[in-house]
């Protein structure tokens, strides 16, 4: 029994999460690409957290642009037809999802992931929003005619 509780206390299972508890960062994001799923780049945030005696600690990171940080990262190839849904660990107050060439220019806001209209490599941006700051995430995919 001793055994199992030392081997329980071991693991680095996370805690769960609910809207009540502050995180020290923000939250993590997975993406579901028809049967795959992938984990964009962490770019850009601006977070903060109560510690809980009265005080709150505040964290701002800045990224390159997100076609730089998807750069050396698994791109998923997909069609026009492909489910794609994002996963939050914690759901944003809201979110929208910016489309980038590679020359760094936001060709497209929306609030979905958008594949109709895009041939080859497509950069998303997710940027969201949560009562304790804003996180920006970054991924490819290459869009192929269906």
């Amino acid at each position: 029994m001793l055994a199992l509780l030392l081997l329980l206390g071991c693991t680095d299972a996370r805690e769960p999460i609910d809207e009540e508890t502050p995180l020290k960062s923000p939250p993590g994001l997975t993406i579901s690409v028809g049967e795959e799923t992938i984990t964009p780049v962490l770019g850009s945030y601006s977070w903060s957290y109560d510690r809980g005696d009265g005080t709150a600690t505040g964290e701002h990171a800045d990224s390159a642009a997100p076609p730089d940080l998807v750069e050396g990262q698994k791109v998923v190839n997909v069609n026009t037809n492909t489910k794609v849904r994002l996963n939050f660990e914690i759901q944003p107050a809201h979110y929208q999802v910016r489309i980038w060439n590679s020359q760094n220019d936001i060709i497209r806001t929306d609030n979905t992931v958008v594949l109709s209209g895009f041939k080859g490599k497509a950069i998303y941006e997710v940027l969201a929003t949560w009562g304790q700051g804003t996180a920006s995430y970054a991924f490819a995919l290459n869009v192929k005619e269906d």
